[in-house]
C-alpha cells in the first residue's frame, strides 16, 4: 500500500533517475493477498462453529446414554469434575485428532499445489515453506483443537 510513497521518496534522491517497481504485479499480489484472506476467515469460522456443533451434539448423545451412571455416581458423592473428566478428555481429543487430520490434509495439499505456487510466485520467495512454519501451524492447529474441545465439552 505504501509503494508509491515509497517510490516517490526514491525519486527525490540526489542521482536517481528513474524507479522501475512492477505495479501491476504488486497489484495482483495485493487483490489475491486480500481475497484469500476474506475467504480463509470466512471458511474457518464456518468450519469453527460447526466443529463446536458436531463435538457438542455427539457429547451430548454419549451423556444422554449414561445418564443412569451419572445419577447413580452423584448420589455416591463422586465431584463435578470425576464425572465431567471424561467428556472433556473425550471432546479434547477429538480437537486434537481434529487439527492433526487438517494438518496433514493442507500439508498434503501445499505439496501437491507447489510447482504450481512456485510458477505463480516466481519471483517471490516464498516456497518451499520452512519447517519451522509448518510445526507451528501444526503446534497452533493442536491448540485450537483443545480449546474448541474443550469449549464443545462444557456446553455438551
Amino acid at each position: 500500500e505504501s509503494l508509491s510513497t515509497i517510490q516517490g521518496d526514491l525519486e527525490k534522491q540526489p542521482g536517481v533517475e528513474e524507479v522501475v517497481y512492477q505495479k501491476d504485479v504488486i497489484e495482483n499480489l495485493s487483490y489475491w493477498t486480500k481475497a484469500i484472506r476474506t475467504g480463509g476467515l470466512v471458511i474457518t469460522t464456518v468450519l469453527v462453529v460447526i466443529t463446536v456443533m458436531l463435538i457438542f451434539v455427539i457429547l451430548s448423545l454419549r451423556v444422554g446414554m449414561k445418564r443412569s451412571e451419572i445419577s447413580i455416581m452423584r448420589l455416591l458423592g463422586a465431584s463435578m469434575w470425576y464425572i465431567r473428566g471424561p467428556f472433556v478428555y473425550e471432546g479434547v481429543s477429538y480437537g486434537v485428532y481434529g487439527a492433526l487430520i487438517g494438518w496433514v490434509v493442507s500439508y498434503t495439499v501445499l505439496l501437491y499445489l507447489t510447482p504450481t505456487l512456485l510458477s505463480f510466485f516466481a519471483q517471490l520467495k516464498v516456497l518451499p515453506v520452512p519447517p519451522v512454519i509448518l510445526a507451528g501451524m501444526l503446534g497452533g492447529g493442536v491448540l485450537i483443537g483443545v480449546c474448541i474441545g474443550i469449549i464443545s465439552s462444557f456446553f455438551a
